[in-house]
């Protein structure tokens, strides 16, 4: 089985932002180091048997540290998927040296964070967007409903870039959302050769959450984009926040119960695999 979506985080780093000074309540509960031998013992216990680790700091730095962190996993984390400023002159370049690091998967924009929703149209990015291609990296779009329409203006411009959507497109599921973001979630998997994450639902859902809160947006997912396009992910160690590895795990398996036993092959191992080109055979 593949975790294709976790973060690793030392705070010490001071680059993150978003966790590590105290200042947001919200995520206390995770504000403390996540290292490879904390993922180790939980791979261990869940039958994963390699992971994507996935950028959560906006720095080439922690791009670099992310990678001698895949290396120093003993095979356990097979790719990485980093950040590099993709409106800088040197972008392409940056780039280019980074992935000189056969470990390094992609690349991931925090496209969640910028105001504005139609960032990633701007021309500026288009020599990093063909440097991207170009280097058969893939491109996570780590997005809210809100840039999705974007989202979708962006893939059908470039159809070659390898795509992810990551966590559903965060759907506020505690709020219970479910126009547009089903509407434009359809149109990415109609019309795009994009691929999804079944991650970080939890998060996004209420406390004391239950699997049938969830189940209408994992079943719309599958509909979308078919069992050979969905990826599972924990989206540890933010999922902590909602519940366990083990429960999200679980509770990911329910959804593709009702599958053949190929089917939830490929969510929770092939696909993954296939999409971010890891050095390993389907099972």
């Amino acid at each position: 089985m593949i975790d294709a979506h976790h973060h690793l985080w030392k705070l010490s780093r001071n680059d993150y932002g978003w966790i590590g000074d105290g200042s947001n309540p919200a995520v206390a509960p995770i504000e403390r180091d996540y290292l490879v031998d904390d993922f180790r013992a939980l791979a261990a216990g869940n039958g994963v048997t390699g992971s994507i680790a996935v950028q959560a700091a906006p720095t080439v730095d922690e791009t670099r540290w992310l990678l001698d962190q895949a290396h120093a996993s003993g095979g356990l984390i097979k790719g990485v998927v980093g950040w590099i400023d993709m409106t800088a002159a040197n972008a392409s370049d940056v780039l280019h040296d980074l992935a000189r690091d056969p470990l390094l998967r992609g690349v991931r924009p925090m496209l969640q964070e910028i105001a504005d929703v139609e960032w990633v149209l701007q021309p500026k990015l288009a020599p990093a967007l063909r440097a991207v291609t170009d280097l058969d990296l893939s491109f996570d779009l780590l997005v809210r409903p809100p840039h999705l329409k974007a989202a979708h203006t962006l893939l059908v411009r470039h159809p070659d870039l390898r795509a992810i959507v990551d966590h559903g497109g965060k759907p506020d599921i505690a709020g219970g959302m479910w126009q547009p973001w089903a509407d434009d979630m359809r149109r990415i998997a109609r019309n795009t050769s994009a691929y999804c994450k079944l991650s970080g639902l939890v998060t996004e859902a209420r406390a004391g959450w239950k699997t049938s809160d969830l189940l209408r947006y994992a079943d719309h997912l599958l509909e979308c984009f078919g069992a050979e396009r969905l990826v599972w992910g924990s989206d540890w160690p933010v999922m902590l926040l909602n519940t366990s590895y083990a429960g999200w795990l679980a509770t990911a398996r329910q959804f593709v119960a009702p599958y053949s036993a190929a089917d939830q092959m490929a969510v929770m191992n092939d696909n993954a695999i296939r999409f971010y080109r890891l050095p390993m055979r389907p099972a």
